[in-house]
């Protein structure tokens, strides 16, 4: 009769292989890894450069993480063929990355090397990872911890809002290893540093006016942020009438309330409400060309926004705007006792410019 103990312990025994099978299947039963990893062994074609135990260590790294995978046997030489033979094992798995750990010839010292094809992200990518003598106790267990860290940093990609679908889609414990990766930067809190040209219009006889603008905003989140921009339009007609003519400028100081409609994709509109102070300068000449009075007013600024930002990295994009806005009270241009001019009720204003976001 069988003791109960003896069978306790075969069980327990026979324990760890169960659960790393259940990770890692040899290729030659062709099973998918489904949006997991595909395990490129170097043992069968190139024993001089194969890491087993660096293997076996990131096998058991993904099982860790709840990450499918598979071992299968490589059998390209050459660099390019390599690389072409992760993708098409990948892709033949339905994997989201394949992974090749390389590492010098027997007695040597020097770095490793990883390859890895993610089809999530739609990268590959070739690391040297430095490493001393790979004999060393732990050697095997480090680089298989710095592969892990490699397919994590590729996928950070995944975090990018309005990026193209991926060819694969991650299983969850992939998606998760993005998700869970905290960023050296916080990207939602950006700074933005904007340049603009400006083209300026109202009805009254103000005529339009050119100029530039710049301007500093925060987006401390993905939906909407502050910012606060000055113009200048120095440039246009004069306003003349049968008496005199008068030069003006025109210039603005405003705070604004950002509402990003779309934080995501190639084209990014938005919203914004703002207020602030509008300054007009102007100096006045005769028909003989001699100098009148010069003056000067400021008064209060209300206004809407709308842009459209074409993004064409996260730190740089340009941008198209348009806003609305009056002047309270309007303000009025006299040659003696007759109007010649108003300004204000709206103002209008058109722009083009480029903005750099900085981290």
């Amino acid at each position: 009769m069988t003791r109960p103990w003896i069978v306790i312990i075969t069980l327990i025994s026979i324990m760890p292989c169960a659960v790393s099978t259940s990770h890692a299947q040899d290729s030659t039963e062709g099973s998918p890894a489904v949006g997991g990893v595909v395990l490129v062994s170097m043992t069968g074609c190139c024993p001089d450069e194969a890491w087993p135990e660096a293997e076996r260590a990131l096998v058991d790294e993904l099982a860790v993480l709840d990450i499918p995978v598979i071992v299968a046997s490589g059998a390209a030489i050459g660099d390019r063929d390599r690389r072409r033979e992760l993708e098409v094992l990948a892709q033949s798995r339905d994997a989201a990355a394949a992974m090749r750990i390389v590492r010098p010839e027997e007695g040597m010292i020097g770095g490793v090397e990883l390859w890895l094809t993610d089809r999530v992200t739609g990268k590959t990518i070739f690391r040297h990872l430095a490493q001393g003598d790979s004999r060393g106790k732990d050697a095997a267990t480090i680089i298989a911890v710095r592969a892990v860290d490699t397919l994590r940093a590729s996928l950070l990609e995944l975090r990018i809002r309005g990026r193209r679908q991926p060819e694969v889609e991650p299983s969850v414990a992939i998606a998760e290893l993005a998700e869970d990766t905290p960023l050296e930067t916080d990207t939602s809190r950006t700074v933005g540093i904007a340049a603009r040209g400006v083209v300026l219009g109202s009805p009254g006889g103000a005529r339009a006016r050119g100029g530039f603008a710049v301007g500093l905003g925060w987006h401390p989140a993905t939906w909407g942020g502050v910012e606060l921009d000055g113009l200048w339009a120095p440039l246009g007609r004069d306003i003349s009438t049968s008496e005199a003519s008068s030069s003006i400028d025109v210039a603005l100081l405003r705070g604004w309330f950002v509402w990003h409609v779309r934080d995501e994709g190639f084209a990014r509109p938005s919203l914004a409400l703002g207020g602030g102070a509008l300054f007009v300068w102007g100096e006045g000449l005769r028909a003989d060309n001699a100098p009148l009075r010069s003056d000067y007013t400021v008064v209060g600024y209300g206004g809407i926004a709308a842009r459209l930002d074409l993004v064409f990295t996260e730190r740089l994009r340009l941008f198209l705007g348009g806003r609305v806005g009056l002047a309270i009270p309007e303000v009025r241009l006299f040659h003696g006792t007759q109007e010649a001019a108003s300004l204000g009720r709206p103002l209008m204003e058109g722009s083009l410019g480029l903005e750099i976001r900085i981290p």
